[in-house]
């Protein structure tokens, strides 16, 4: 039986390798890199890439869905580096930026849509079909 799972990572890795290479496979991860616990609460949105002393540095900008989250997250920092070094192979992300973003409830292209589909494809990849 095929898993619907193999199905939505395929999805997840063509649309969101237009914004950097190494987002799919975080957000595909996202679960095992920071646990259940904030993977319920927090999502990982884009990757930024910019050049000091000409070194390549990559910056994961997270979303927090509450204060405390956002305010919790960055102490883990080293942790999560760390895991997504081991799931990638290689040290690919340098900093962390966490951010706190209060939705609102109609959703004209405000972020909402973007939280809304990751839980989405969460829920889906949990599932056998």
């Amino acid at each position: 039986m095929k898993l619907i799972k193999e199905d939505i990572d395929k999805i997840v890795r063509r649309i969101f390798a237009k914004q950097h290479p190494l987002l799919p496979e975080i957000m595909i991860n996202w679960n095992k890199i920071v646990g259940f616990n904030f993977s319920t609460k927090a999502l990982p949105l884009k990757i930024t890439t910019y050049t000091y002393k000409k070194q390549k540095i990559n910056t994961l900008f997270i979303q927090a869905e509450d204060n405390a989250t956002a305010a919790e997250l960055p102490y883990y920092q080293d942790i999560i580096l760390e895991r997504i070094k081991i799931y990638l192979g290689f040290e690919a992300i340098h900093q962390m930026n966490v951010t706190f973003y209060k939705g609102k409830n109609n959703s004209r292209g405000n972020g909402n849509d973007i939280i809304r589909a990751f839980r989405t494809i969460q829920q889906l990849r949990s599932r056998r079909i």
